[in-house]
C-alpha cells in the first residue's frame, strides 16, 4: 500500500488497476531500483523508484513519472539489458493494441525523468490479427533471438 500512495501523489490518475513491477540495479550501485508500468483503463505510464533495498527510506518524492501518461493498456513487463549496452531495457505489453513497447535508458542520462529514456513500439500486431498478447510476446522473443544471431 505504501507504494500505491506514492504513485497517486505524482500522477493524475490512480494506477492501481494493473501494475507490472520489475526490480533492476539500473545505476549499478548494488541497490535495486523499481520500475512500474501502471494502468488505469487507460491511460498508462511508467514510474521509477530509486534504491528500493530499504523501503523505510522511500518518501512521496521518491516516485518519479518517467513517461507521460498516454492511451495504452499495459499488462505484463520484463526488464534487463537485452542488447548488452549496460543500460536498462524495460519491455511492456499492451493487451488492447497488441503492442510491445521498449523503454530504453540512454547512456549517461538521468534515471529520474523522461529525458533519460527513449520509448518505442517494438512490435505491433495488425488490428485484424487473431494474435493475443501471449503470441505478441512470443513473437518479440523470436525477433530478439534472431537479431542476436
Amino acid at each position: 500500500m505504501y507504494f500505491q500512495a506514492d504513485v497517486n501523489q505524482v500522477a493524475a490518475f490512480d494506477y492501481g488497476e494493473q501494475n507490472s513491477v520489475e526490480f533492476y540495479d539500473a545505476n549499478k550501485d548494488g541497490k535495486l531500483e523499481m520500475f512500474v508500468a501502471g494502468q488505469t483503463s487507460p491511460p498508462s505510464a511508467v514510474f521509477y523508484l530509486p534504491n528500493t533495498t530499504d523501503v523505510s527510506t522511500l518518501t512521496v518524492t521518491s516516485t518519479k513519472l518517467i513517461t507521460s501518461e498516454f492511451d495504452a493498456n499495459f499488462q505484463g513487463a520484463t526488464i534487463g539489458d537485452i542488447d548488452g549496452d549496460d543500460e536498462v531495457d524495460f519491455f511492456i505489453g499492451d493487451w488492447a493494441s497488441r503492442m510491445v513497447y521498449r523503454l530504453r535508458h540512454l547512456k549517461g542520462l538521468t534515471f529520474t525523468d523522461s529525458t533519460g529514456y527513449k520509448f518505442d513500439t517494438l512490435y505491433s500486431a495488425p488490428k485484424d490479427s487473431t494474435f493475443e498478447l501471449p503470441n505478441v510476446t512470443f513473437a518479440m522473443i523470436l525477433m530478439v533471438t534472431e537479431s542476436e544471431n
